[in-house]
């Protein structure tokens, strides 16, 4: 996703929830955000949860009010490949476990996580 816009949004979701998508893996590049996103796990201002080694986010903004609600913590595990992976909250991104990319970016975000 590139040259995109998101402005005074609204996102209430359950698991992997994020302003742009719930689960990415690729580019995001030049997208701006405002507003509030409210999910149950893995709550990410951009990004609630990456699904794989390679995703590239730059020259973003978020400026949000990101609530993760879950009533467990929990921790998650893939096997294929290995991985582990806390429930969490993020201005950018809720929860990874992969290798990533980030480059010039900006989260003046509220972020309130109540397991």
């Amino acid at each position: 996703v590139k040259n995109l816009k998101i402005l005074n949004t609204t996102i209430v979701g359950g698991s992997a929830t994020g302003g742009l998508a719930g689960i990415a893996n690729g580019l995001i590049d030049n997208v701006e955000l405002t507003g509030s996103v409210t999910g149950t796990a893995h709550v990410g201002g951009l990004v609630g949860k990456q699904s794989a080694d390679g995703l590239m986010i730059t020259n973003s903004k978020v400026t949000a009010t990101v609530t993760n609600s879950a009533t467990d913590p929990g921790i998650y595990s893939s096997t294929n490949p290995p991985r582990t992976m806390v429930n969490g909250a993020g201005g950018i991104i809720g929860t990874s476990a992969f290798d990533m990319t980030l480059s010039n970016l900006i989260s003046d975000s509220d972020v309130t996580y109540n397991p």
